[in-house]
């Protein structure tokens, strides 16, 4: 009986690899430049506390305006009335007095949702009109 020859596995190319590892950092860099913002305003409208630890851990500015969604992510929170996010975006140094595209404050935003629990939030952390 004939030996079984086993056919080798393709090797693949240095170059190929390398090439594939540049793409890839250019792909996360990228992602990571102009995605956050909008993820951001998101997860913090949404409530989702773990998304914006996780976003502000890689450096996502926790005071930026989003592309799409045109809230800061602190005014997204705050129209959304989910304090957790409120008060982390604060302890993360978020600027209260930042405003959106709309040219509006978290505070606007909280008063005109009537979330009187974030109102009080904001003022005490120093939110003015």
């Amino acid at each position: 009986m004939e030996a079984l020859k086993y056919k080798s596995t393709p090797r693949i190319s240095p170059k190929f690899v390398i090439w594939l590892a540049l793409f890839l950092c250019v792909s996360a860099f990228l992602v990571l430049i102009f995605e956050p913002r909008d993820i951001l305003v998101s997860a913090a409208r949404n409530g989702d506390l773990a998304t914006v630890k996780a976003l502000v851990f890689l450096g996502a500015d926790p005071s930026v305006v989003g592309w799409e969604e045109h809230f800061t992510p602190l005014g997204a929170a705050a129209y959304a009335g989910k304090t957790d996010i409120v008060r982390y975006l604060l302890a993360q140094g978020a600027d209260i007095q930042r405003r959106d595209d709309s040219k509006f404050t978290a505070l606007f935003w909280a008063k005109e949702r009537n979330q009187s629990h974030i109102i009080a939030l904001l003022k005490q952390a120093g939110a003015t009109e």
